[in-house]
């Protein structure tokens, strides 16, 4: 129901921090303490966290969001309320939910972000495979490799790729199916679009193939690749420089990209 009173409207707010109203002659009114929150970096909810968390399961997703975007702490009693109740994102509308896991992704500490959803339960309810039936996982937080999604630039396509490179190179094309399957999956899953399917998708494939050779097999990885083709040699530095087996393999690879991206030009 609505209210006319402040400070009704203000404790069905999430969280502390957007618990606070201004007026330019009456001042601040912070009836729930955000502005100490601010202060100390506490993510903390109004009143009771589990009521606050019941009247709306995607604030499960905004406060990992806020922690990992301000680097704070989460309240532990907020923490240990969406540890109780993360399987009801399920029942959440999956657009929102992708919303806000874009969000995270491409913000500036998307690796904070996973670890929190693997720690609150978030990632266990979102990430399974539920039409297969068995709940199974469709790749665990350790199958991420961190690095590669914090250095990688902060687009969708390219954070939603780097999400499901892999810890490493794929050893064989069948490894390379598996895990462009899965990503598949876990986007149509969240409803994202079909352009953004197809992106990540073309990027998952081109990354753990051979680098061209020749200027002619850059022509042909043009043809495949255009209007992406930058964001491809994007992903691939970045897979070089953190997911190679040894320092002469990445010191090979960051000189075949670059022989690779000087033959872009000239073929362009």
């Amino acid at each position: 129901r609505y209210s006319m009173h402040l400070e009704e409207d203000l404790q069905r707010r999430d969280f502390t921090m957007n618990a606070m109203a201004w007026h330019p002659e009456r001042g601040l009114r912070d009836p729930f303490g955000g502005e100490r929150d601010l202060h100390a970096g506490l993510l903390r909810a109004v009143g009771c966290a589990e009521e606050r968390i019941a009247e709306d399961a995607l604030r499960m997703l905004r406060a990992v969001r806020f922690a990992s975007r301000f680097q704070w702490k989460m309240d532990p009693s907020l923490r240990r309320a969406i540890q109780a109740q993360h399987e009801r994102i399920r029942f959440v509308s999956m657009e929102r939910c992708h919303e806000e896991l874009e969000r995270m992704l491409t913000g500036e500490h998307p690796d904070s972000a996973v670890a929190l959803l693997e720690e609150t339960g978030l990632w266990k309810s979102l990430f399974t495979d539920t039409p297969a039936g068995d709940d199974a996982l469709l790749f665990s937080v350790k199958e991420v490799c961190s690095p590669l999604l914090c250095i990688v630039p902060p687009t969708p396509a390219l954070r939603w790729a780097a999400l499901g490179f892999g810890p490493s190179f794929a050893g064989s094309t069948e490894e390379t199916a598996m895990r462009l399957s899965r990503m598949d999956r876990l986007l149509r899953k969240l409803k994202t679009s079909t352009r953004l399917r197809d992106e990540v998708r073309l990027l998952l494939r081109e990354v753990h193939l051979p680098l061209p050779e020749t200027r002619a097999d850059v022509q042909r990885l043009i043809g495949r690749t255009q209007p992406q083709q930058y964001q491809l040699l994007q992903l691939m530095q970045a897979a070089s420089t953190v997911a190679s087996a040894s320092s002469h393999e990445r010191n090979e690879r960051m000189a075949a990209l670059s022989r690779m991206e000087k033959q872009m030009h000239e073929v362009e």
